[in-house]
């Protein structure tokens, strides 16, 4: 890594912790969905000791809730929102299976280590770091939100994730796209979760649905 990186000197520990255990969830995930996509070359007694390793995750597992109306959430699914500011798209690292690890929305400089503190830095340094990033998300860029989803994570709690399509540029077609770490904040008491709600100083409405 070039030492040019920002280090990581957040004053909110706590919620660094929160992003890595929930990322960490993900990140676990998919690659057993990988190495399972891999099946077909694998013993059949090998597919068996995977499934049930992963029934010793369920207790994370992420479920569906576009259209519960318990969760309040006020992003809209099929609603189209336009980008006001720049932002990264951070991939984490690549699998053995060839795969990354998710795809997260970013702001420059948001205390989350492996993220530049600016677009600028990120395009004089890719050449030679930032191999987390995918790319940039630009001003006027649309995302279509396309799915709601809680996982229940026996580190984090309830956790609720907002799934979206990125509508254009260099990423267009760049699906399950994560928009909960530009979102701001909600804590619904009654279910125990922080709901995501739109950031109207990092997105805007473009098309309700």
């Amino acid at each position: 890594m070039s030492s040019s990186r920002q280090a990581n000197n957040s004053p909110e520990p706590t919620a660094v912790a929160v992003f890595g255990s929930a990322v960490a969830g993900h990140v676990t995930v998919r690659r057993w969905l990988s190495f399972l996509r891999l099946g077909f070359i694998c013993p059949r007694w090998c597919i068996f000791v995977v499934l049930a390793l992963c029934g010793t995750c369920l207790p994370g597992c992420v479920t569906n809730i576009s259209h519960d109306t318990r969760y309040r959430t006020d992003y809209m699914i099929d609603g189209t929102y336009r980008v006001k500011k720049a932002l990264f798209l951070d991939r984490g690292q690549r699998s053995i299976f060839g795969t990354w690890d998710y795809r997260i929305l970013q702001l420059p400089n948001s205390r989350i280590a492996g993220i530049p503190g600016s677009v600028a830095q990120y395009e004089q340094e890719r050449a030679h770091d930032w191999r987390n990033i995918a790319g940039v998300v630009p001003v006027g860029t649309r995302i279509r939100v396309t799915k709601v989803k809680l996982e229940r994570n026996p580190e984090t709690g309830r956790m609720i994730w907002i799934e979206g399509v990125i509508l254009d540029g260099d990423l267009a077609g760049t699906r399950d796209v994560e928009l909960s770490f530009i979102s701001r904040k909600i804590r619904d008491k009654e279910r125990f979760v922080e709901l995501p709600m739109v950031n109207k100083e990092i997105l805007e409405s473009v098309i309700d649905p």
